[in-house]
């Protein structure tokens, strides 16, 4: 893979607490994520490299309800940039 986009990922199980983030990854985090810590993301995150990209949507639950368009609008974004290799066409 050249980028990793990781949307509130399971951080707190001992599985994936172990993994390391490749060089070119981002994250989205939901502010209210009722399943997994919105804080325990962070603090692995801060154990990786920064990511390329970062969105904390602050309301959101973990499932982003009501909030899919602003994760539609930030990867699409992403993915458009001039200097991405493989923009969305």
């Amino acid at each position: 893979a050249q980028h990793l986009l990781l949307i509130a990922p399971p951080t707190e199980y001992s599985a994936f607490a172990t993994l390391c983030a490749p060089a070119r990854w981002s994250l989205i985090v939901a502010g209210a994520d009722e399943v997994i810590s919105t804080a325990a993301i962070l603090t692995w995150a801060k154990t990786q490299c920064p990511p390329t990209h970062f969105l904390n949507v602050e309301n959101a639950s973990h499932f982003f309800h009501g909030q899919l368009h602003t994760l539609k609008d930030f990867v699409y974004q992403y993915f458009n940039q001039s200097e991405n290799p493989w923009p969305l066409k």
